[in-house]
């Protein structure tokens, strides 16, 4: 453990102040994919524990799911199919408002990935043309030292893979998130769908002149 702490003071000590902000912004990117995989796997954001059951009886226009099992249902989308079976305009408005719920928590968080990859590859640009400035004001020296040469290389390359490590960290998670809200996206609308021209069906002719 102390040796992986000596090699990181040596890369902060040769980065230069750049490699400290970019290390910072690798520590928030990677707090931000954890905050968001125990949103999606350990926080239950979407409601699915036992909701799936629930989900294909209603999307398959079966008899309405047991009482003690809608009860069951945790989080939005236990809401949302709650209030679905309800049937009544009523129950549909909270329906839609607990789907808008869901996608504003799905979606939370991603506008800083996204700044994080844009921001990590401008970072470590900045540093290697830091480090690259350095290397060649000691070749324009006249003698150049070759440990002050080193120094300004070192610095250039420390954080171009800092800042590539950066994007690459949250560009693979925002891919991997996105395509996750995309589907249960799809899910949430076909739900709603359903539901809607199940009740639609349902209604008296009378009551819908």
């Amino acid at each position: 453990m102390s040796g992986a702490w000596q090699v990181l003071a040596g890369w902060i000590a040769d980065g230069g102040p750049v490699f400290v902000v970019i290390l910072c912004l690798s520590v928030a990117t990677l707090t931000l994919l954890l905050v968001k995989a125990w949103q999606f796997h350990v926080g239950d954001t979407f409601g699915q524990r036992g909701a799936e059951p629930v989900v294909r009886q209603v999307l398959a226009g079966g008899p309405a799911p047991a009482e003690a099992d809608l009860a069951r249902l945790s989080g939005s989308l236990g809401d949302a199919l709650r209030a679905i079976v309800g049937g009544s305009a009523a129950a549909m408005a909270i329906a839609h408002s607990a789907v808008r719920l869901i996608r504003d928590r799905m979606r939370f968080g991603l506008r800083g990935l996204e700044a994080m990859a844009a921001l990590g590859p401008l970072l470590g640009l900045l540093g290697t043309v830091l480090g690259m400035i350095d290397a060649f004001t000691e070749l324009g020296g006249g003698r150049p030292d070759p440990a002050q040469l080193a120094s300004g290389i070192a610095k250039a390359l420390i954080n171009t893979a800092g800042g590539l490590v950066v994007a690459i960290l949250a560009s693979a998670g925002l891919a991997w998130f996105e395509s996750v809200i995309d589907r249960r996206d799809a899910l949430l609308d076909t739900i709603l769908m359903r539901a809607a021209a199940a009740r639609d069906v349902g209604r008296p002719s009378d009551a819908r002149r």
